[in-house]
């Protein structure tokens, strides 16, 4: 059960978020992580009593049950939704459960980052491909074409200083 912010305001409990049953499954968790954040912020919320809450399930699933499968199966689509429609991210804690971010600092320090470094992975991996293709051995002309067209993109991509403005700064050492 989540804990009440240290502010001394009580938090609602979970029980008292209002599910619309005729929301999709991406829609009630994200309406439910916009309402957790507003009542806790920055307060994870396990994926248990997420599934519990948005499956308006009597008991609390256990993490490897069919309504935590299901959660986990939707949270791409709630991803979508509060980028799309609250401008806040999903934050995902490993061992701690899921957030919506509550500012643009917070997705900035978050799902911005994170989303910098899987670009800056995926573009140094499409040149790695590109390096290793041989034009001459592709016979096919619309392949060919279309090898030529990304090969360019891509040399833009990683020349000058384009790929290190998408790098974050090195870590800091204590």
């Amino acid at each position: 059960m989540p804990r009440a912010p240290r502010n001394g305001h009580r938090a609602k409990l979970p029980d008292q978020f209002e599910v619309d049953i005729s929301a999709s499954i991406p829609r009630r968790v994200a309406t439910y992580l916009v309402w957790a954040a507003q009542q806790m912020p920055k307060r994870a919320i396990s994926l248990q009593v997420v599934a519990k809450t948005v499956f308006m399930s009597p008991r609390t699933p256990s993490l490897d049950g069919k309504e935590v499968a299901r959660l986990r199966s939707s949270i791409s689509g709630a991803r979508k939704i509060l980028l799309t429609e609250y401008r806040r991210g999903l934050h995902n804690i490993p061992g701690a459960g899921l957030r919506a971010t509550i500012d643009s600092e917070d997705l900035a320090t978050t799902q911005f980052e994170i989303a910098a470094r899987r670009a800056v992975n995926s573009i140094e991996t499409l040149d790695q491909n590109r390096a290793a293709l041989k034009l001459s051995e592709i016979s096919n002309p619309e392949i060919r074409a279309r090898v030529q067209r990304v090969s360019a993109a891509c040399r833009t991509l990683t020349s000058g200083e384009v790929l290190e403005k998408l790098r974050l700064p090195a870590a800091e050492e204590d």
